[in-house]
Order: C-alpha cells, then structure tokens, then sequence
C-alpha cells in the first residue's frame, strides 16, 4: 500500500475503482483492512479510498495528543494530496467521529456522510466512564497484554457462534497498535463533543447501527437524527457494534441505496 507525508507522518492509504470518491474510515484500533467487503463492492461504481489513521496499522503516530480536530487534519491532508474533490465520508465508530469533525472543519470538502456506531457527546455515565477508564487500563496493561485485551472485546463486539473469524480479525487489528497509542485515541473518543455543532451538518447523512449495540449508542442515534437536517437512521436487526463486518452484504446494499437515493451526483 502507499503512503503519503501528511502533517509531518507517513499515512498508508489504498485507493481502488473510478467514479465519485468514498472514503471509509475505521474505528479504534481498527486500520484500512477493516473495509475490505465495502471495497470489493463499492469500488465497481465509486473511487473506493480507505486509510490506516495516525498510529493504526502502517501509518505513523506522531508525537502529537490526538483529538478528532488532529485526526480530520489528517484526513483533509490525504484528500487534498489525492486530489479528491467532494468526498462521501463512512466511518465506524472512532471514524464516524472523524468524518463528523471533518464535515464540520471542511464543509465545502464533503459531500455526504455515512455514520455507524455513532454519537455526537458523552452522557453522564460515559463522562464518568471516559475519566476513570485510562487509569483503569494503564493498570491492566501492567499485567496484561494487548493481545489479552483485544480478545476480551473481540469476544464482546462478535457473540455469536460462527464468528471465530471476524473474533481473530479484530484481535490481530487491534494488537497492530500500540497501548499508548490505544489510550491516546481513546482519550480523543471521549474528549470529542460535537452536541453543539451538529447544525453544521448540511449534507445527506445515514445513522446506521445495530440492534445489540450499547444503549448510549442507540439513544445517540435518535438524538442526532433529530438535530441533522433531513438526517436518515436505520438499524441493523440483531447486529452489534462492527455492522459492515457482521452482514456486510446487507450493509453494502443499505447504504449503496442511501448514497444512490439521497446524495446528488454521486453516481
């Protein structure tokens, strides 16, 4: 895969396919690979663009604390070395994050945007949460590996029987990165709060989850659907967190049509 310098980093990118640009972005401790089923798909219409953020996979870390601000920056970076014009944005989790700061940083940059596993600020419990779990997990990790850790939420994201294979995926993502790095991205998720801007938000937008995703995730889809002007919301039955790998033919379609029925000149 190539890279490119952007912000003083290398970041490994991929790019497949011709048409209007969509760039996939992943969640946390999760890299480009994470979008292979969408850009098998995908790519027979669109330009298919996906990228390993600073510190996942084969791009660099940077010295730099992250916040969501820092990871658009990025982004914004690699679109522009890329040439891309007005891009469709879908991310995960982390990246759903990322591609919100990034449609409100650059509006004349994005032209439509996909959110999965999604919110828009803490709540109280996750504001507790989010201040007590960087300490709690420095403490794990003294005695634990990362490999113990991304079992253990391997095994929370995919329950099902017959998921050993997206189980070992996700633990060998994960374990690509570093702990700090872990924990620095993790303080970025919980740091980010875009409550107040979501107004800002002017283009097509999907909110897209899973039925037997946490609660938070849930009540966070039907806040921001409200708040994002003419914002769509589907949710995937008897999915988890990580729904483009869960069912990703459903997933691909789902959104496929949400791209052909509501983004102008997309196709």
């Amino acid at each position: 895969m190539p890279t490119e310098n952007i912000n003083g980093i290398k970041i490994n990118y991929s790019v497949s396919g011709k048409g209007k640009p969509i760039v996939f972005i992943p969640g946390l401790g999760l890299c480009g690979k994470l979008w292979q089923p969408q850009v098998e798909f995908f790519s027979r219409r669109y330009q298919v663009v996906t990228f390993d953020p600073r510190g996942h996979g084969r791009s660099e870390p940077g010295r730099e604390d992250y916040t969501m601000s820092l990871f658009a920056e990025d982004l914004k970076g690699l679109v522009d070395a890329l040439k891309l014009e007005r891009v469709i944005l879908c991310g995960l989790s982390l990246g759903s994050l990322v591609a919100q700061q990034f449609c409100m940083d650059y509006p004349g940059s994005c032209r439509g945007l996909i959110l999965c596993g999604t919110h828009s600020h803490p709540g109280l419990k996750e504001q507790i949460v989010g201040r007590l779990v960087p300490g709690a997990l420095k403490k794990y990790f003294r005695k634990n590996t990362l490999r113990d850790f991304a079992a253990a939420v391997a095994r929370k994201v995919f329950t099902k029987p017959g998921q050993d294979r997206l189980r070992d995926f996700y633990a060998e993502e994960v374990i690509a990165t570093t702990v700090e790095g872990y924990l620095n991205c993790w303080r970025a998720v919980k740091q980010f709060d875009s409550y107040r801007q979501l107004a800002k938000i002017q283009v097509p937008t999907l909110i897209y989850y899973g039925e037997n995703d946490e609660t938070f995730v849930k009540k966070q889809a039907s806040f921001m659907t409200a708040r994002i002007k003419g914002a769509h919301c589907i949710m995937m039955a008897d999915a988890n967190h990580i729904i483009n790998l869960e069912r990703p033919d459903e997933f691909n379609m789902t959104v496929g049509e949400f791209i052909m029925d509501n983004i102008p000149d997309a196709t």
